[in-house]
């Protein structure tokens, strides 16, 4: 066999690949460890700082860290920008290691398209972005509790002047976090810091948090069972309100806070945990 015909193993790549010639599917994985290790020695090379580095890229000195301790990846987005600073290719990155100036071999070629594509893929851990079943249970019990308040004999009046409004603004951003929120931010979310989400009338400014689709399922997911709460609570608040001898604005009010309350705790908790 000729020496130009011979190819090197790539780490993670064809050779260390499963199945294939049994037929079996084939599995493509990405060496975290061996992927920051690049990264670092590369960054090193250029003579930059971790804190340089993010800056170039408008992410933490954090985020670069996790990459070069092998915790976690950059998103795809960034591959190219990240190639271009630290003076290397894509596929070179990829495959963690500089590359021969001849043609890839497909085989390679094959495996570094596998990792793109792994990377491109959301990660399995995530939680589902739309969630019909919350919806409809706290609906449910929403209005189980609101039955509940008028046979206790509290007007229809009240319970219009009190807890209903509180409960329908908590049932409408409910429907809309369960199932029409976006399951994906564009990716220009992932290269800067940006506070504000807008998606047709919902709009939404968070100061001080950094959207992103590292943390954005996690908000989702956190403002779902936030607004089921405030959503089940506001019968409640509103029905002690009743009872205690209140205006039914006080049932109102209780809601109200109650629901804004829940939503900045868990948007905010949530954002910075995932950040």
């Amino acid at each position: 066999m000729d020496a130009q015909n011979e190819t090197t193993p790539m780490p993670g790549g064809p050779q260390e690949r499963q199945g294939g010639a049994d037929g079996q599917e084939e599995n493509f994985t990405i060496d975290k460890v061996a992927f920051g290790a690049f990264v670092a020695a590369r960054r090193k090379q250029q003579g930059l700082t971790q804190k340089q580095l993010a800056q170039r890229l408008f992410v933490s000195d954090k985020a670069v860290s996790k990459w070069e301790r092998g915790l976690s990846m950059p998103d795809i987005q960034l591959l190219r920008p990240l190639a271009r600073t630290l003076d290397v290719t894509v596929a070179e990155l990829l495959a963690c290691r500089p590359l021969p100036p001849f043609p890839v071999p497909p085989a390679d070629a094959e495996a570094l398209v596998q990792r793109a594509i792994e990377l491109s893929a959301p990660a399995q851990s995530l939680p589902r972005a739309h969630r019909p079943g919350l919806l409809a249970g706290a609906l449910a019990a929403a209005a189980a509790e609101l039955f509940f308040l008028r046979l206790l004999g509290m007007p229809g009046q009240d319970i219009a002047a009190g807890p209903l409004l509180p409960a329908a603004m908590a049932a409408g951003f409910l429907v809309y976090f369960c199932l029409g929120v976006r399951t994906q931010l564009p990716y220009y979310y992932d290269l800067d810091r940006i506070s504000f989400y807008a998606d047709g009338p919902f709009h939404m400014n968070m100061a001080g948090l950094a959207f992103n689709n590292r943390n954005w399922p996690f908000i989702v997911a956190a403002v779902q069972r936030a607004l089921a709460a405030a959503l089940v609570a506001a019968p409640v608040l509103g029905g002690a309100a009743h009872l205690a001898g209140l205006p039914p604005q006080a049932g109102m009010a209780a809601g109200g806070l109650v629901l804004l309350l829940v939503l900045f705790i868990a948007i905010y908790r949530a954002g910075r945990s995932r950040n």
